[in-house]
């Protein structure tokens, strides 16, 4: 899911919502609290690279974390999502579904 996406027209969404690199750090985070190193680490990687160019999206995922209620700041994600408490895996993964919502355009 995290390497696929289809166009913005497709999914029925603003250009300027459509945020590929975004969705992906989503989807790879939440890949990430299955408790899948490799997802963990494409999530950081991903990270990384906005950082290091101050993409657009971070900001992005900055508001539509506070949205969500997510305790953390969008850039611990994958530390979060590492959590050795399921409750706490649950808990982020319900918050990571409002998320996604918010970051593809979809009302809810």
């Amino acid at each position: 899911m995290a390497t696929m996406f289809p166009e913005a027209d497709e999914m029925g969404v603003a250009d300027k919502l459509w945020a590929p690199e975004y969705i992906a750090y989503l989807a790879f985070a939440m890949g990430c609290s299955d408790d899948m190193p490799a997802q963990c680490n494409e999530a950081l990687a991903i990270q990384r690279r906005a950082v290091a160019r101050s993409a657009s999206w971070l900001a992005r995922c900055a508001e539509d974390a506070e949205a969500a209620q997510f305790r953390e700041k969008c850039e611990d994600m994958v530390r979060a999502a590492s959590a050795d408490d399921y409750d706490a895996r649950q808990t982020f993964r319900r918050t990571m579904v409002r998320i996604f919502r918010r970051a593809t355009g979809y009302p809810g």
